[in-house]
């Protein structure tokens, strides 16, 4: 505070006081950070929006295809033109059906192969111990317990 003019000014302490920090707007006015607060959330929502109906579709049509995989059915295909991280799992959904689809169909045949031997053996045997008739078919004998 000056008193004179020509005085050199002395150092001094201003003290103000507010029943609150936000209701006076002496210390602070929320009013532009509310503002700037909304509108990034509304330019962000904005940006977003065109790209979640794609990801929800790309997503639940995994879902389906997993779904169906897990009843047995490989012959599925998922959509993988995208170029991110979902493009990649639609891919690597799209291995797995084919590899899983190899696997079954190596499996079927292998008992298909391994049935027709077992068959083949068994029918061997029956012909060389005189246990088909003549038609080729099993002969079947009937046993009386030994009660009459």
């Amino acid at each position: 505070m000056r008193l004179d003019p020509n005085e050199n000014p002395r150092p001094g302490t201003l003290l103000l006081m507010s029943r609150s920090l936000v209701s006076s707007r002496l210390f602070f006015d929320p009013t532009p950070w509310i503002t700037i607060g909304l509108a990034v959330i509304l330019i962000s929502a904005a940006c977003w929006l065109p790209f979640i109906p794609g990801m929800t579709r790309s997503i639940s049509q995994m879902k389906r295809a997993a779904e169906q995989i897990a009843e047995g059915h490989f012959e599925v295909h998922v959509a993988d033109r995208r170029h991110n991280e979902i493009g990649q799992l639609g891919a690597a959904v799209n291995r797995m059906a084919a590899r899983l689809a190899g696997f079954v169909n190596g499996q079927k045949a292998f008992l298909q192969r391994d049935s027709a031997r077992t068959v083949h053996t068994d029918r061997h045997h029956s012909i060389r111990a005189g246990q088909l008739g003549a038609a080729g078919e099993p002969r079947t004998e009937r046993f009386s317990g030994g009660h009459s």
